[in-house]
């Protein structure tokens, strides 16, 4: 055999050894997807508001200067997500038969057991409906079973619901939900865990004391997320990687019982089974999901809203953001404050907190 031939076969050979290799694992997200019950995606506009604008600017500021401004301007925006203490949030079907509203309302309700928020899901008198959401429906929390435009099932993490949904389309959607053969389990944590999230709070595998990134065979999650779902790796890095370890995220040890954790199949983890982020699937609060909410609203409207401001002031003290990114922090904080001004629960703070406003945009624009 001439060395010519000798390296053609040689080269043959690996290729077709490669090819067998990548094909038996491209089918393995394909084989395991029954035992993967969360098909959850980012919800509609998301990175089409003034927060995400500063969030993309910080990220280059990160770089230049070499500092952490994009990771702590997300844990101060994640403190504005929440609802204002002492809310009532309505909430409306946009479809959906009366049973499955029933049977909704009464497990989304465990959240606000011992809170201080109430979830409102407008039962008639007679007891025989609870409240639809018509074309232009300005419900805080409107909750979707097929939504075209944006199927799987997401929800608006809190107060995202009012920057970014227009009237009348949903906030939540739980795709499929209304399919009978769902099993009881699956529905009872896919519920509580986008009401969850309707409520402010986080993913639970995200995190930061957890440890989970470092427990992920990351080339077969993103293969199953790209094949499966059709998510690309940053927005796979969304739903999975940690948040950044911050007292603005509601956040203890980590809590595998937690219903805002995925119960991801054992071959997403490299450790497999003995991974502690490898948990079964949620059907209650646990008591950290509990302790958490509750420690979440226990804080004032005001406060929270005097916090935001005293870190950014902090970060620009440090040097942490441009000039350019300043103007655009304003702009983020000026949106939420004017998708909160109208909520009954915040209105007795508007004078101090638009003084805020006031006096941020006279200060930071001193700091260059």
């Amino acid at each position: 055999m001439s060395k010519r031939t000798y390296l053609s076969l040689l080269i043959l050979l690996s290729v077709t050894a490669l090819t067998i290799f990548a094909i038996s694992v491209a089918q393995k997200p394909n084989e395991n997807l029954q035992y993967v019950p969360v098909l959850e995606s980012k919800p509609p506009k998301i990175g089409d508001n003034a927060i995400y604008r500063a969030l993309s600017v910080a990220r280059t500021d990160e770089i230049s200067l070499k500092g952490q401004a994009r990771i702590e301007l997300k844990s101060i925006f994640a403190k504005s997500k929440l609802w204002p203490s002492g809310s009532t949030l309505r909430v409306a079907f946009i479809d959906g038969t009366f049973e499955l509203h029933q049977r909704i309302a009464g497990i989304a309700s465990t959240w606000a057991q011992d809170v201080n928020v109430t979830l409102d899901f407008g039962k008639s008198d007679d007891g025989k409906s609870y409240r639809r959401a018509g074309p232009n429906d300005t419900s805080e929390i409107r909750l979707s079973f097929n939504y075209p435009q944006k199927p799987l099932r997401w929800s608006y993490v809190g107060l995202e619901a009012l920057t970014l949904a227009s009237p009348g389309d949903p906030t939540v959607n739980l795709q499929g939900l209304d399919d009978a053969a769902v099993p009881d389990d699956e529905f009872q944590f896919l519920v509580l865990h986008e009401f969850g999230h309707a409520l402010g709070l986080e993913h639970e595998h995200r995190n930061p004391q957890g440890g989970c990134d470092s427990e992920y065979d990351w080339f077969l999650v993103y293969m199953a997320y790209q094949t499966q779902y059709g998510l690309d790796e940053p927005a796979v890095d969304e739903i999975l990687r940690s948040l950044p370890n911050s007292t603005a995220f509601v956040a203890s040890e980590h809590d595998a019982d937690s219903v805002m954790h995925y119960n991801m199949p054992e071959w997403y983890f490299k450790k497999k089974t003995s991974s502690p982020c490898f948990v079964q699937m949620a059907t209650r609060l646990s008591d950290l999901d509990r302790a958490g909410i509750i420690s979440a609203y226990a804080v004032s409207t005001l406060e929270r809203w005097k916090s935001m401001f005293s870190d950014v002031q902090g970060l620009i003290d440090r040097g942490g953001l441009s000039t350019d990114t300043e103007a655009d922090v304003l702009e983020a904080l000026g949106e939420r404050f004017e998708n909160m001004k109208n909520l009954d629960a915040t209105v007795e703070f508007l004078p101090e907190m638009r003084d805020l406003m006031i006096d941020g945009e006279e200060k930071w624009h001193e700091v260059k």
